[in-house]
């Protein structure tokens, strides 16, 4: 069954108590064509509200002697009714060449999340369309504080990326993997997660076996990964082992598209800050 709302208030009230107001856990793996990740996950309180914070970086070779470069930025808030808005950086370089350069953000109108979009792949394009916002264009100031600049660049509104759900029971990738996946409850469980950017097949129901206990203590649940770009035929899964103290200790997937696959492992390298109090 999914989270309920009462649920998500009780683990809410208990990440904004002080003993959890700051903290920030670092991951590092390995995925297929000689891929490497560095990954990020920051969480703290900002008026009242959990922050969760999650920059990844790829860097991988699919053919000879290419490289791309992809980095993704995920911020969401959330209060005990859900979701309240959610801001993605997305940045993809392919040999060296801009593919794609994307800031979206959604804010919550009721039990709707309105998309806004601000895009580019040629700099000169970028600085007539949104010339309030071109200092963010730079792709070495990834992760810098862009969204003070936001309303400045004159986003587009895109009523195509919008969501309409029941924003309590939605989650968000990054915020879910990083964050989210430490405090569901113990029995097999249903989430409901928002894909944010795309047009068609916004959700993807996530059903998340129980938690099974591992001989190095702490557990380890799996999740089968059904979408429509995925093989119909060949499962791809994600797996997920946690420490007795709830943090997450390691990532796995194992992904089967129509053509390609990829699978990848992500470790914890250390956190800083109070550990989270486990939900009872």
């Amino acid at each position: 069954m999914k989270l309920t709302a009462v649920r998500l208030a009780a683990t809410l009230l208990a990440a904004a108590s002080p003993a959890a107001a700051d903290e920030t856990c670092r991951f590092t793996g390995r995925t297929s064509y000689d891929g490497t990740l560095a990954i990020g996950a920051h969480t703290t309180i900002v008026a009242g509200a959990l922050q969760i914070d999650v920059r990844l970086q790829l860097d991988a070779n699919p053919l000879p002697l290419v490289h791309t470069h992809y980095v993704m930025q995920e911020v969401s808030a959330w209060s005990p009714q859900g979701v309240l808005w959610i801001a993605v950086n997305d940045r993809y370089r392919f040999d060296g060449h801009i593919v794609r350069q994307q800031w979206d953000v959604y804010r919550r109108v009721g039990d709707t999340l309105q998309g806004y979009r601000l895009q580019g792949k040629r700099l000169p394009e970028f600085e007539r369309r949104h010339p309030g916002f071109v200092q963010h264009w730079n792709p070495a100031r990834f992760g810098d504080d862009w969204l003070a600049d936001y309303a400045k660049g004159a986003p587009d509104r895109r009523p195509d990326l919008d969501l309409t759900h029941d924003l309590a029971e939605v989650r968000v990738p990054l915020a879910l993997s990083f964050y989210w996946l430490r405090l569901l409850p113990p029995g097999a469980t249903t989430v409901s997660v928002f894909l944010p950017g795309f047009k068609e097949e916004k959700r993807a129901e996530l059903a998340i076996g129980p938690s099974v206990p591992v001989s190095r203590g702490g557990t380890v649940r799996q999740a089968p990964i059904h979408y429509p770009y995925l093989s119909p035929t060949t499962p791809s899964t994600a797996t997920v082992q946690l420490t007795p103290d709830h943090h997450i200790r390691q990532l796995m997937f194992d992904l089967h598209g129509v053509e390609h696959s990829a699978r990848g492992v992500v470790a914890q390298t250390g956190c800083t800050g109070t550990p989270l109090p486990p939900e009872g």
